[in-house]
C-alpha cells in the first residue's frame, strides 16, 4: 500500500491549513462569534444589550396570541409575503406613530431583526469604497456590516447631545458621505440624546450634501427622563431610514424590526430582500401583531419603563458609591447601558480578562465600538439582562478589580 501526501496517518492538523489561508471577509470585530461574549447561561453575561428573561412579557404576548390561534389556521400554509404580512404592516404604521413617526403600511419592510435591517440597506445603497459616517463610539453590530461591504468608515466624536455635526460637516466638506448612521434616542453604546438642534443640523447637512441616513431606534421607548423625538418624525424630504426594532422589548426568539422608507428608496430595498430571503415568518408576525397596540402591551411597556427607571437609579448610586474616582459615567435619560471611560492607561481588555477568570462576570470592551483601535480605556454594561441582585453584586465585584487593573495597566 502506498502512503499518499495527504493520507490519513499524516493529514490531521496539516491538512487544515488550507482553510484558514483563504481569502475571507469578515471584520475583525466579529463581537457576536466572540465566546465571551455572546449568549450563554454560565456565568453572569452584562454584555448584551437587551432585556432578561424575568423582564420579557412572554406570557401575555403568548396569551393574546392564543385568541387569534384560528388565523393561524389559514395562513400556515402560506408564503409571507417579501415585504411583509398586510396585518402586520398597518398594526406597525399604527404603533411607529407614537413615536411621532408618519407611516402608512405601503412605507413599511418588515424585517428579521435591526441587524438584517442594516444589512439589507448596506447591500442596496453601500458598496467598496463608499464612505460612511458613524458615532465614535457606536454599535459593533452595524460596523461588522458596513465593514463587510468594504465600505470607508469615518467616526465623529458622539457626547451627551449626540454626534458632533461640527466634525460631520468637516468630513462632508473633504469627502463624498454616502450614508451617515446614528441612533438619536439613548445611543448604543453611551446613552446618548441628539438634541433638537442638531437633528436640524444634521438633516440640513443630507440635503446640501446628498447623503442618506440610516436611524437606528431600537430603545427609543424606554424613556427615563423627559421626551425623546426619533430624526425620522423631522424628516420632510425622505433622506431618513428608519429602523425600528420590537425584538429589544418583547422578545429576542421573536427577530421582528421593520423599516420605514421613502416610496423610490423602499422599491429598490424590497427588490434586494427579495433575493435574500422569502419574508419574515409569518406566524411571528402573527404573534406580534395581536399584542402589539394592545391593552396588555402598553400597560407592559408603562410598568416596564417605571421599574427600569427605579433600576437605572438605583444603579447608577451603586456605581457611584463602589467606581474609583478616575472612572466617569454618566445617568442615561433612558435604553438599557451604562458607558464607564477610565484614564487612558487603563485596560479594560485585561479587567474583562479577569472577570472572566475570577468572576465568570462578562462585559463589552470597549473596543468592539470603534473601527478603528481605539476604546481600550472604556466598557460598556447592561443593567437589564440579569436580575437586581445579581447586577448589584456583579458590579461590587467588578469595581473591587478595577484598582488592581490599573496598576498593571500603568507597567504597560
Amino acid at each position: 500500500m502506498v502512503d499518499l501526501p495527504g493520507s490519513i496517518e499524516n493529514s490531521s492538523d496539516e491538512s487544515q491549513n488550507w482553510q484558514n489561508e483563504l481569502q475571507d471577509y469578515v471584520s475583525i470585530a466579529g463581537f457576536r462569534h466572540n465566546k465571551n461574549l455572546r449568549y450563554s447561561r454560565d456565568g453572569i453575561n452584562l454584555s448584551l444589550a437587551c432585556l432578561g428573561e424575568h423582564l420579557l412579557p412572554t406570557k401575555e404576548i403568548l396569551k393574546t396570541f392564543n385568541d387569534d390561534v384560528e388565523m393561524l389556521e389559514h395562513l400556515n400554509d402560506t408564503y409571507p409575503p417579501i415585504e411583509g404580512a398586510i396585518f402586520m404592516r398597518e398594526a406597525a404604521a399604527e404603533f411607529v406613530a407614537q413615536r411621532n413617526v408618519e407611516a402608512s403600511a405601503d412605507d413599511i419592510i418588515v424585517t428579521v431583526g435591526s441587524q438584517q435591517a442594516i444589512s439589507l440597506i448596506s447591500r442596496t445603497y453601500i458598496g467598496p469604497g463608499d464612505v460612511i459616517v458613524v458615532g465614535a463610539p457606536t454599535y459593533p453590530g452595524a460596523l461588522d456590516i458596513f465593514k463587510s461591504r468594504g465600505a470607508v468608515v469615518l467616526e465623529v466624536p458622539v457626547d451627551r447631545d449626540g454626534m458632533d455635526m461640527y466634525a460631520l460637516l468637516s468630513i462632508c466638506e473633504s469627502h463624498d458621505v454616502k450614508m451617515v448612521y446614528t441612533m438619536t434616542s439613548f445611543q448604543n453604546p453611551t446613552g446618548a440624546v441628539m438634541t433638537l438642534e442638531r437633528k436640524q443640523m444634521l438633516l440640513e447637512l443630507a440635503e446640501h450634501h446628498n447623503f442618506i441616513i440610516l436611524e437606528d431606534d431600537v430603545c427609543g421607548q424606554l424613556v427615563y427622563d423627559g421626551s425623546v423625538l426619533p430624526l425620522k418624525a423631522l424628516d420632510t424630504k425622505g433622506r431618513v431610514l428608519y429602523v425600528f426594532g420590537f425584538s429589544k422589548l418583547y422578545g429576542h426568539a421573536l427577530r421582528m424590526s421593520l423599516i420605514v422608507a421613502a416610496e423610490a428608496i423602499r422599491s429598490k430595498l424590497l427588490s434586494a430582500k427579495s433575493s435574500s430571503d422569502g419574508g419574515a415568518p409569518l406566524i411571528n408576525q402573527m404573534i406580534l401583531t395581536s399584542f402589539i397596540n394592545s391593552r396588555q402591551q402598553k400597560h407592559y411597556l408603562t410598568d416596564l419603563t417605571s421599574n427600569l427607571k427605579d433600576l437605572r437609579n438605583e444603579i447608577y448610586g451603586v456605581l457611584k458609591e463602589a467606581l474609583p474616582s478616575y472612572v466617569e459615567v454618566e445617568k442615561p435619560r433612558g435604553g438599557m447601558l451604562f458607558w464607564l471611560t477610565f484614564p487612558k492607561s487603563f485596560n479594560c481588555n485585561l479587567l474583562h480578562y479577569k472577570s472572566i477568570e475570577k468572576y465568570q462576570i462578562r462585559f463589552l470592551p470597549g473596543e468592539f465600538c470603534y473601527s478603528g483601535k481605539r476604546g481600550r480605556n472604556q466598557l460598556r454594561i447592561c443593567f437589564t439582562t440579569v436580575e437586581k441582585d445579581v447586577l448589584i453584586d456583579s458590579i461590587i465585584k467588578l469595581c473591587g478589580l478595577m484598582d488592581e487593573i490599573n496598576e498593571m495597566s500603568n507597567w504597560f
